[in-house]
């Protein structure tokens, strides 16, 4: 109570300013009010001063009519009170004060970011010791560290701020992420250089985040010596096998062994396929490390049958010691790669090119054999999971797959389909001009040799055996060549299915289809067709373990029109929608990233060229 009387309050009615009273008569000013006005005049004229402005003004607005009161008012209001309903209101004798709207405050760029990141490029921790997608890094994040965070925390920001940048725009997204990227670098040199901090988890997850930067930003589409491998080479083979004694450990080692095969198919270097043989030894009792081991092994028979330039054999080649001047990771360390045992050690007396033959029949048995033992391990071990099967009927789609099982059948897909296209390659891409016992013959002329206009634009691959030079003289004998024209038509449809697994497996790595009881059909879009994308969550994590495995598919040679548009789109999803970059670069069937670089970015890898000069060669036929 104020003078006997209820006070007004704070509220939207309340004016600050006192209106004329109608009922107080023709000069509208009270007895009170009277008397206050008079003694403040007279205490300025005390003064010796005149009254200020502001009071001048005031008492010329108390005097206004009613009606110019009004629009006085509505003139020193905000625009949008200016509008036709507050002008309404004020006619119609309830006046109200709509104050500017507070600006709003400054986004927390790191925090949006990091839910971005968190909720979509990393999955939750399985119950049943499954290794997932990062799912260890919400655990391990500690956002209220000293310093300003750490070396995680900073390589966290970095790659989220970089994931927000491609979802939402901003640059300041952007420009954050190099600067955490910088900080990142700088504090993993300095752990690097420690050997108490080396082999921590928060070190491996670290770099591990780096590389994801690489694909997230596009920078490792083509192939990058300096993406970390020779550093995590070295971090995974100082930390022993005792780290697949954790789920931690164990899910660290997937993620880095899934990277440094990564690296080698991309620079076509196998220097850092399996570091200390942890996959060759202990992929024995571990269907899921025997999977990598496969990789492994796939990438060194390629090695083999398309020996680089300046590899012509495995007698002549020096032993290549591994560059770490590009790896800022391990600039204060000096060591050796293990040496992988040599699976032709058994048979030293056997002819080369039968060893190689023996090798490719061996490692694709065990491609079979893997998708039976796999399915008894699941069974055993992941028992909410679907098992794998054989190859051929993942496209069926009459079983359900979680995410992470879909993704390590994609991962043994794509390397099943690198040694079947490998050997393939070995077959039509041999010298031309040599007659060759198969059901096709190429369109060459025996008397003046080969045929230039016939051969690949780019230079063939060197056979361990013959000169990589093609001259006048008829080309020397092939025998891996001549062998495998018998079992060409069988592996070009082993890749045809091979390719199918892969694509129908992709809505299931992306959490398109909903799951449903084990052994019941889905209920979603048949996996033959596309399923238009969801909002579903983590479908980041799916896509950063498969991106590359998209892209192998995408550049084949051997694709259908069919397979071929659904790569393109499955391509065209991972780069617009989740933002992966590095979708775009390998070859032909990949969307363009606006500049038309499709394809001398697919040029710029030795699959990319072999897959050109493979179309080239397969439409003479």
């Amino acid at each position: 109570m104020i003078y006997g009387k209820p006070c007004t309050g704070y509220t939207d009615q309340f004016q600050f300013r006192h209106r004329r009273n109608p009922a107080a008569g023709a000069d509208g000013k009270s007895a009170r009010g009277k008397k206050r006005r008079e003694k403040q005049e007279g205490q300025e004229v005390q003064q010796g001063g005149e009254p200020q402005q502001h009071q001048f003004q005031h008492e010329q607005l108390i005097r206004l009519p009613q009606h110019q009161h009004h629009q006085t008012q509505l003139q020193q209001l905000s625009p949008i009170s200016q509008s036709p309903q507050h002008q309404q209101s004020f006619s119609n004798g309830v006046h109200v004060v709509w104050p500017s709207p507070p600006r709003a405050p400054d986004p927390c760029y790191d925090t949006a970011s990091l839910s971005y990141f968190i909720s979509r490029f990393v999955t939750p921790n399985p119950e049943d010791g499954f290794p997932g997608h990062l799912s260890h890094l919400p655990a391990l994040y500690d956002a209220h560290s000293s310093g300003g965070g750490g070396l995680l925390e900073a390589a966290t920001l970095a790659v989220a701020q970089m994931a927000a940048y491609n979802r939402f725009g901003g640059n300041r997204f952007k420009m954050e992420s190099y600067r955490h990227y910088g900080r990142a670098i700088k504090m993993l040199r300095d752990n690097i250089a420690s050997e108490e901090t080396a082999t921590d988890d928060k070190v491996i997850t670290s770099i591990l985040l780096l590389c994801a930067l690489k694909d997230i930003s596009g920078e490792l589409s083509t192939g990058n010596k300096g993406d970390h491998a020779a550093g995590l080479y070295y971090l995974i083979e100082k930390r022993g096998p005792e780290q697949i004694t954790t789920g931690r450990g164990a899910e660290l080692l997937f993620l880095s062994l899934i990277r440094l095969q990564m690296h080698s198919f991309l620079n076509d270097d196998d220097t850092y396929v399996d570091p200390g043989a942890i996959t060759t030894v202990w992929g024995t009792f571990d269907p899921l490390l025997r999977a990598l081991a496969m990789m492994s092994r796939t990438l060194a028979l390629r090695q083999r049958l398309l020996p680089p330039p300046g590899r012509p054999g495995k007698q002549t080649q020096p032993k290549q010691e591994p560059d770490f001047d590009n790896d800022p990771l391990t600039q204060h360390h000096d060591f050796a790669i293990a040496d992988v045992p040599d699976p032709d050690a058994a048979h030293p007396d056997e002819d080369p090119n039968q060893a190689i033959l023996r090798s490719c029949s061996e490692c694709l048995d065990e491609f079979h054999h893997w998708d039976v033992e796999a399915a008894a391990y699941w069974q055993t071990v992941f028992k909410s999971r679907s098992t794998p099967t054989a190859l051929g009927e993942i496209a069926s789609g009459t079983t359900h797959y979680d995410a992470e099982t879909a993704c390590t059948i994609i991962l043994i897909r794509s390397a099943r389909l690198i040694l079947l296209v490998t050997m393939l390659t070995r077959y039509h891409l041999r010298p031309a001009g040599k007659p060759v016992p198969s059901p096709t013959s190429f369109s060459s002329s025996p008397s003046t040799g080969a045929n230039p206009s016939s051969l690949p634009r780019t230079p063939p691959h060197t056979p361990p055996t013959g000169s990589p030079m093609y001259h006048d003289k008829p080309p020397p004998p092939d025998p891996i060549a001549d062998a495998l024209a018998a079992y060409a038509p069988l592996l070009t449809n082993d890749v045809s299915l091979t390719i199918d697994d892969i694509l129908a497996s992709v809505p299931y790595a992306l959490s398109d289809i909903s799951p449903t009881r084990p052994g019941q059909p889905s209920s979603s879009s048949s996996s033959s067709s596309s399923p238009s994308p969801s909002t579903a969550t983590h479908d980041g994590a799916g896509a950063l373990v498969i991106v590359h495995s998209i892209r192998l598919v995408a550049s084949c040679a051997f694709l259908t029109p069919g397979q071929k548009e659904r790569a393109t789109a499955v391509l065209g999803r991972l780069y617009e929608e989740i933002g992966i970059r590095a979708a775009v670069g390998m070859g032909e069937g990949g969307p363009e990233d606006g500049e038309g670089r499709m394809g001398k970015l697919g040029e710029r890898t030795r699959w990319g060229r072999e897959q050109t000069a493979l179309r080239e060669r397969l439409g003479l036929l």
